[in-house]
């Protein structure tokens, strides 16, 4: 990721693990700063790294593993509620 690097939702999504609409959340929220562009957003790459900065390699881990776990069990819930 280079310092100067503009992001879509959808890209800093992915970066993070997080899904598009809760990026946009987060930006609505004023916790990641953006700029709307017509009806989408864009993100400056170097707004992340206080993001990336914040958790350590043990607590990163950690929300990986947890996350694939939900994902295994509750996978088709989550989906189901994704769409209402």
């Amino acid at each position: 990721m280079k310092i100067n690097e503009i992001l879509t939702t959808k890209e800093a999504a992915e970066l993070l693990g997080l899904s598009d609409r809760h990026v946009r959340r987060l930006i609505k929220e004023g916790l990641i700063p953006a700029k709307k562009v017509g009806p989408n957003f864009v993100i400056e790459a170097s707004q992340l790294n206080p993001i990336f900065q914040k958790a350590t390699k043990k607590e990163k881990k950690f929300v990986r593993e947890a996350t694939k776990r939900v994902i295994k069990e509750y996978g088709e819930t989550l989906k189901m509620l994704g769409d209402k």
